[in-house]
């Protein structure tokens, strides 16, 4: 169990506009005014799993012991004991889930259809892993390695809608769709040779099926995914190949629009508007705030203040820089901006922390001195 005399309390208030220096927080003039969102801050383990020279990679957020809280998953590389752990709601406390090299995304789903949640990482040695949840409280998550090669970007989501989970893996030269197939066997198909980084799963088309987006295009998935042709749209052929990337309907015009930062190097945050037909160039790119961002390889849409609209997170990582940002829609368009903290993250999450009904942020950074796994919980008066 983790100690929670660790516990480090600070309010991040949007009213405000000094630094709360002991966060590494602060708020800037364009947040909200009257203290209608805040967010309070929460170290819940100054030492994840992780080396003490690299690294702290993978993050996830699911209900893992059914009780319809989420959990928090986090893992690494070169760790001293569990590689991999997850942290019980509401108490965090930390328990193993397995051994490993594991980097660099993660994902919480339930991959065989038992009704709980397992877990899918990369491993830097074995490739594709899943975790399966055990049967009975306490027991033993057994891995299986679905798959070889390296996994810098993972999703998982039914691509074809047969009712089961797929995945996708980036490993930042190719792109490759892991279908899901009777009996728990999984059959693999290289669908694109590029590259980059970042990917997500959205039903751009409306179809039914999920289609693949990156960093400027998105793939259209066919009805086989496994044979038939995966048509490529270029939408914002000028952005970074190197991307964080959701999709979200931001303007609530019933489709799905597409939100990009540039996750190595310096770049803008910006969304882009589908038109009527996604199949077409015709997308118009909006810019959220006017900062240029360096590193931001965190990416998560929500609706943090409760009015209706979605709202945008985003991060820069330790070796950037190391903001962690919120930006508020507003009526009749624009943006506010909240800064959270100066001090970074690394495969931010954003999920409902307690299901009070808000949306929460937790991360960690991925490396350097201070690695400590976070929380941001959202204090939304209403």
């Amino acid at each position: 169990m983790m100690k929670r005399g660790r516990i480090i309390w600070c309010v991040v208030l949007a009213a405000l506009a000094a630094v709360a220096s002991g966060c590494g927080s602060k708020s800037t003039p364009n947040d909200p005014g009257g203290g209608a969102l805040s967010f309070r801050h929460v170290v819940i383990d100054p030492a994840p799993p992780g080396g003490s020279d690299c690294c702290t990679d993978v993050c996830a957020t699911g209900d893992l012991d059914g009780d319809g809280l989420a959990d928090l998953v986090v893992g690494g590389q070169h760790a001293t004991g569990a590689a991999l752990a997850w942290y019980r709601a509401p108490t965090w406390d930390k328990l193993p889930l397995g051994d490993g090299e594991f980097t660099t995304d993660m994902q919480v789903a339930d991959l065989d259809g038992d009704g709980r949640n397992d877990v899918v990482v990369g491993d830097l040695d074995r490739g594709l892993v899943w975790l399966r949840n055990p049967d009975a409280p306490g027991g033993a998550w057994q891995q299986q390695v679905i798959g070889a090669g390296y996994v810098h970007d993972l999703e998982a989501g039914d691509i074809d809608d047969d009712g089961d989970i797929d995945l996708v893996t980036g490993d930042k030269a190719q792109v490759v769709v892991w279908m899901q197939a009777a009996g728990g066997a999984w059959q693999s198909r290289q669908v694109l040779v590029r590259d980059g980084e970042g990917v997500a799963l959205a039903d751009l088309d409306g179809d039914g099926d999920l289609d693949l987006v990156l960093g400027g295009l998105w793939l259209e998935t066919p009805a086989e995914p496994l044979t038939g042709t995966w048509a490529r749209h270029d939408f914002a052929p000028a952005w970074s190949k190197d991307a964080r990337v959701k999709a979200g309907d931001l303007d609530g015009d019933g489709d799905l629009d597409v939100v990009l930062t540039a996750s190595e190097g310096e770049g803008p945050l910006a969304w882009f508007t589908a038109p009527d037909d996604p199949r077409t160039e015709n997308w118009t790119e909006h810019r959220i705030g006017s900062l240029t961002l360096n590193g931001t390889h965190s990416l998560q849409l929500a609706d943090f203040d409760g009015n209706g609209s979605l709202d945008v997170a985003t991060a820069e990582m330790h070796i950037g820089g190391k903001r962690v940002l919120v930006y508020l829609q507003v009526a009749g368009g624009g943006w506010r901006e909240m800064m959270l903290a100066t001090s970074g993250s690394h495969n931010l999450r954003a999920v409902d922390v307690g299901a009070d009904g808000d949306s929460d942020l937790v991360g960690k950074n991925f490396g350097g001195s201070v690695r400590a796994f976070k929380m941001w919980e959202n204090r939304r008066v209403e």
